[in-house]
């Protein structure tokens, strides 16, 4: 019941629509003879599909309250959404996009309503190029797909859909890219809306290109039996399987193959096995001596070797009679080349700390041996720069390198440094060193029992002044008075580990001590009283001072 007014509801509302759209001038009127009481409109077909751009006629019948027909009222038809569908005077209907719509007739306040369905131009044909593919297995093929509609117009929005019938022949994508698998035959279909076109697809062998033997060289003893393996390949080097080989021997006195490739040794010497496939052959030496291998030992059979370091292996080869037999072929591999790798003469290098084991083999006979790797410990230690000279204040960086007794750097070595006398220089855990007092010491850097060192040179500040107190004198001959000296240095801090030397410009004069104790040796006269004033006013031009030593 609820479904029903609901739909009343719509269709009164579509009325309006339909009546306001007629009074705007928009819909359509047939003006028609004839009148009469109406009751009802009723449009025909009730319901109606149509394709874009083609067109559908619609009818409409005034009826009055018995049913029967009125004629000469004016119908005006309108379209709910003309986006859809557009609707003429006369009621033809037109499919203008994709979807529904209603299409009312009103005459006289009384409407009918037909509901359209517009969908896509039907697809009649679809085409698919090229109609043949001739491939090899591996090759790719793009196909093309267009559908038509029944005028032969082509649909480009439209999605085709690919399949094939033998996949283990031939594969194809969701965009036509047909791929040859193995020899056959197969069929592409493109499909489109029910309708469809093939591609007929054979695949065929690949011919020959290359043939090559696997092992190649190979060397055998008397009596060993050893399978050969054929393989052959086409113009791009995929490897092509089930093809027929022939195998033959240049001489079968010494080697002898059978037609499944099994190499027998007869006899010492050498021979040329040939295996043919489709015209194209190759080619493995193969050389044959007197015993066959019967033991390979590996010497000495447990290995210490730190990195960086080498250890020699030896590999005892035996034939089955139990004798020597060091002419031999050996291959040597290592079972993890990042711990030890292995040279083909058996030289061991360590690569990092670990066990590795090294194999030895020939003839297919192996021994092994087992490798410990262990960390190269430091042998030497060098602290960079050698020596530094650092002002009171100031700090320098000290770089420790560690090396290993083959002069290999190691990294990540734990370093200590420590200083010869802290109250001259400081160095901290990074090799900062930093400037106390005037003076020398040594900086020690520390590895593993091992040491470096660097010489560190603090100098005393330049003497910037010295002041003579006092600056002047008089004494009577005989007497004697104590000059002192103040020395500042250049930053102007007083100083008392200077060595201060006392000069006399006239020692007829005046005399002065080491300590600076001056007594006067005969009268002065009044100018040279004055001049030995000024002297001891300033410092003597031939004073000279120098840092104390410790």
């Amino acid at each position: 019941m609820t479904g029903i007014r609901s739909r009343a509801i719509r269709r009164g509302l579509m009325w309006g629509a339909a009546i306001v759209v007629w009074a705007c001038g928009s819909a359509t009127e047939v003006d028609q003879s004839g009148g009469g009481t109406i009751a009802a409109v009723v449009v025909s077909p009730s319901t109606s599909t149509v394709t874009i751009g083609a067109q559908v006629p619609l009818q409409a019948s005034v009826r009055d309250a018995e049913g029967k027909l009125v004629s000469g009222v004016p119908v005006l038809w309108s379209v709910e959404d003309s986006k859809i569908a557009s609707v003429s005077s006369s009621g033809v209907v037109t499919g203008i996009a994709v979807g529904s719509t209603q299409v009312a007739a009103n005459a006289n306040g009384k409407s009918g309503i037909a509901a359209i369905t517009v969908q896509k131009t039907p697809v009649v044909t679809v085409t698919v190029r090229p109609s043949r593919i001739d491939a090899v297995p591996g090759v790719k093929t793009a196909l093309t797909g267009i559908a038509y509609d029944a005028s032969q117009n082509a649909l480009t929005d439209r999605t085709i859909i690919w399949t094939t019938s033998n996949s283990g022949v031939a594969t194809v994508d969701a965009n036509g890219m047909v791929t040859a698998v193995a020899p056959g035959s197969a069929t592409i279909t493109g499909t489109v809306e029910g309708k469809s076109d093939i591609s007929t697809v054979a695949v065929t062998q690949a011919p020959v290109e290359t043939v090559a033997i696997v092992p190649n060289p190979l060397s055998m003893s008397v009596s060993q039996s050893t399978q050969l393996s054929a393989v052959a390949r086409d113009a791009n080097g995929t490897v092509l399987t089930g093809r027929s080989v022939t195998w033959k021997s240049s001489n079968e006195s010494v080697a002898t193959v059978t037609a499944q490739g099994m190499l027998n040794a007869v006899a010492e010497g050498t021979s040329t096995i040939t295996a043919t496939a489709e015209g194209k052959s190759g080619t493995a030496a193969v050389t044959i001596s007197k015993f066959a291998v019967g033991s390979v030992s590996v010497q000495p059979t447990t290995n210490t070797v730190v990195q960086n370091a080498s250890v020699q292996l030896t590999a005892v080869v035996r034939d089955v009679a139990g004798n020597p037999a060091p002419d031999r072929v050996v291959a040597w591999s290592s079972s993890n080349t990042a711990i030890a790798t292995v040279s083909s003469s058996g030289t061991v290098t360590g690569v990092t700390p670990g066990s590795a084991n090294i194999t030895a083999t020939s003839e297919g006979q192996s021994g092994t041996a087992s490798v410990n790797v262990l960390i190269a410990p430091v042998a030497t230690v060098t602290v960079t720069p050698g020596s530094a000279n650092v002002i009171v204040g100031q700090t320098t960086t000290l770089t420790a390198t560690t090396k290993d007794a083959l002069g290999n750097t190691l990294t990540g070595r734990s370093i200590a440094w420590s200083t010869a006398n802290s109250a001259i220089a400081t160095v901290s855990t990074a090799g900062v060193v930093t400037a106390v007092a005037p003076g020398g010491t040594t900086i020690t850097a520390t590895s593993e029992g091992k040491t470096g060192t660097a010489s560190i040179t603090v100098p005393a500040l330049a003497v910037g002044s010295v002041a003579v107190t006092p600056p002047t004198a008089a004494l009577l001959v005989g007497q004697s008075a104590p000059l002192s000296a103040t020395v500042k240095n250049v930053e102007g801090t007083v100083v008392t580990d200077r060595v201060v030397t006392w000069t006399t410009s006239n020692s007829n004069v005046a005399t002065v001590s080491s300590s600076g104790m001056s007594a006067p040796s005969a009268p002065a006269p009044r100018r040279l009283r004055q001049r030995v004033r000024e002297r001891a006013e300033r410092p003597s031009r031939r004073s000279h001072f120098r840092p104390s030593r410790r």
